[in-house]
């Protein structure tokens, strides 16, 4: 610094001037030197030049040294100060540490060597205090403005020992809860997960980008992209620092765009072979009406009846898959989503009743609308509801209905089941036209189901654990 501003504030001119000589015989330094005589001048003079560094008197009439220290460190000012003293005392040296002074001296002891040293190990404690501060605030502004979960994770407890914002947000817990109540382990679907994780990551000591299934606080999975490194803090003691970001709703949106190509292409395909099976069926229907025309044994007209009734059964088929490829155009109204799924639930109810299955309700107060053509809708909801009375044991079954709206305006329909479950390597196939686990069925139930949900601009979700059961979640736009 080729010109230091410096600010003394002593109420004993001479002790000022002896200490404007002593600044006088520090070769390498020049001062820009101001003399305040008392507490209030210093304090006034400290706002108005703005030095780079202060020397203080500790008798300053009615106030102390210490107390303008202390008024200015209140205020946010970090200029270095140091105190002076007629002598040395032990009490007012801690004091004046704890407050923030950089040095404290004795007037009598006071030489150019003694105060050049003080001077530049002050000039410099602060520079550097000054630069960790903007690297703190810097990471800080990071932390809690970041758009992904930022964690610290006691790596012996599996406690978190910091969040950031967001992942608080992120699975619905506050600050508190986090620091206090859980662990890592309870964010994860189950133990073995969270073992086969922490297994890695002791073994490794790292992972980048490995993506997991995570549970919020009301049980909503997510599907997340973690890293973390394993590493010792100050104190010595391990901990697993790591940054989450949540993609489900980019895992949502590829396995929709995956689910439409793959209805777009089937579609075409049924259209097609409707079509051509549709001509000779045609020509067979003709061909036996003229023959019903004519004078028949009994024997002939059996053999036709099960031509007309097989030709019957081929054109009812093709109709379905045609209708499952291609849906007429729906009839949008504003529809309460209680009253659709009061309405599914009595098409429903009769097979429900055979199997024995207990139904429970958990529909939303306030009921909320959407639009939709409720005819569609609840086919739509029937397959759900269907599929997952087969599922169930009979006597056994207990049926979860639900409704409610998200936090973005979004209705949300969730049928819930405690059946067989579906193996995780059918849940990719799931909404293909054709593929069923059923001995029986054609497997267009849930492919007419993504379709009509699709058509109403909304998604479905699914989750399933083998032996416990499957939940699906209809995501309605409002």
């Amino acid at each position: 610094m080729d010109n230091i501003k410096i600010l003394i504030v002593d109420d004993d001119a001479d002790d000022y001037l002896l200490t404007c000589a002593h600044l006088g015989d520090i070769s390498d330094k020049k001062f820009d030197i101001h003399w305040a005589a008392n507490y209030v001048q210093g304090l006034a003079k400290i706002n108005s030049i703005k030095p780079d560094i202060c020397l203080f008197d500790f008798i300053l009439g009615a106030k102390t040294g210490l107390n303008l220290l202390d008024d200015i460190r209140q205020s946010g000012n970090d200029v270095p100060v140091i105190l002076l003293t007629g002598k040395g005392d032990t009490a007012i040296d801690r004091a004046a540490m704890t407050l923030g002074a950089t040095d404290y001296l004795v007037k009598s002891d006071l030489n150019h060597t003694l105060l050049e040293r003080s001077i530049r190990y002050a000039l410099a404690h602060t520079a550097n205090l000054r630069a960790v501060r903007t690297s703190e605030q810097l990471y800080r502004t990071i932390f809690e403005k970041s758009k992904n979960m930022i964690f610290l994770i006691d790596a012996t407890s599996g406690r978190f020992s910091e969040v950031n914002p967001f992942g608080c947000a992120l699975f619905g817990y506050d600050r508190d809860t986090f620091l206090n109540k859980l662990t890592a382990r309870d964010l994860f679907p189950n133990a073995e997960i969270a073992n086969f994780l922490f297994e890695i990551l002791r073994d490794q000591h790292a992972i980048t980008d490995y993506e997991i299934t995570l549970v919020n606080h009301d049980g909503t999975r997510r599907q997340c992209l973690i890293s973390v490194v394993l590493q010792k803090n100050r104190d010595g003691k391990k901990e697993f620092h790591g940054t989450l970001s949540d993609i489900t709703a980019l895992r949502q949106a590829e396995q929709g765009r995956l689910f439409t190509e793959k209805l777009a292409a089937s579609g075409r395909f049924t259209r097609a072979l409707a079509h051509e099976v549709r001509n000779p069926l045609t020509n067979i229907t003709l061909s036996v009406e003229q023959m019903e025309t004519e004078q028949l044994d009994e024997d002939t007209q059996h053999y036709i009846s099960i031509i007309k009734r097989n030709a019957h059964r081929i054109n009812n088929l093709i109709t379905e898959l045609l209708q499952t490829a291609n849906h007429e155009q729906m009839q949008f109204a504003p529809h309460k989503i209680n009253n659709l799924l009061e309405k599914t639930l009595e098409a429903a109810a009769d097979r429900l009743a055979l199997k024995g299955i207990k139904i429970v309700k958990n529909l939303t107060n306030n009921d909320p609308s959407v639009k939709a053509d409720a005819g569609k809708l609840q086919m739509a909801l029937l397959n759900i509801i269907i599929n997952a009375a087969e599922a169930m044991i009979e006597n056994t079954g207990i049926l979860t209905l639900s409704t409610a709206e998200n936090t973005d305006g979004t209705r949300r329909i969730s049928v819930s089941d405690n059946g067989c479950g579906i193996p995780a390597e059918h849940l990719n196939w799931l909404f293909e036209p054709y593929f069923t686990g059923k001995k029986t069925g054609v497997g267009l139930g849930l492919a007419t189901t993504l379709t009509i949900v699709q058509a109403h601009g909304g998604q479905i979700r699914v989750a399933s654990e083998l032996g416990k059961g499957t939940q699906f979640d209809v995501i309605l736009p409002k």
